[in-house]
């Protein structure tokens, strides 16, 4: 899992970063978009090589935390902009190291 005890150089950040960008590309670029619909940190695996495997995806929110608003406060259906708000959160936790997230303001 992404971020669970241990550290990434700047270098690995950004191929991480590379790789679930082009991931969830794959996905929202078919004729028929796909979203994942529970993009959070413990939905991205990372191998010994830094590679990065996307995980869990469903409908069911087992953690709001990382939801766009629209899906977490009314119960909308997973989007493509949800993926986004999510993958942004997701970068934050990336870069920063934080993994908390204040959505009381949201």
């Amino acid at each position: 899992m992404i971020l669970e005890g241990y550290y990434f150089t700047p270098k690995m950040q950004v191929k991480i970063a590379q790789q679930i960008a082009i991931a969830i590309n794959y996905l929202h670029s078919n004729k028929k978009p796909i979203p994942h619909g529970n993009l959070k940190l413990e939905n991205i695996l990372v191998d010994d090589n830094d590679n990065i495997f996307l995980n869990d995806m469903t409908i069911e929110h087992t953690s709001e935390v990382l939801l766009a608003p629209e899906i977490s406060i009314k119960r909308s259906p997973t989007t493509i902009a949800g993926d986004i708000w999510s993958l942004g959160l997701i970068y934050y936790a990336l870069f920063t190291g934080d993994v908390t997230v204040n959505t009381d303001s949201f």
